[in-house]
């Protein structure tokens, strides 16, 4: 799959995801960053367990 976002939000919305995964989790998974994209958007989700961020991005679909 390609897309195309603008640069800037998609590193304002990791940033502020980053904020949300365990530094040092028993779990590696919580460490992670999920990103899920559909058709006009695309979904940014952290947790550590606690605390929980879920964020949508418009984008453009290039290639499925």
């Amino acid at each position: 799959m390609k897309i195309s976002i603008e640069t800037a939000k998609l590193i304002d919305v990791i940033d502020i995801a980053s904020r949300f995964v365990a530094k040092n989790a028993t779990l590696p998974i919580l460490q992670n960053i999920y990103v899920k994209a559909s058709i006009d958007n695309i979904i940014i989700r952290a947790t550590d367990m606690e605390k929980y961020v879920e964020i949508e991005l418009p984008c453009k679909v290039e290639l499925e």
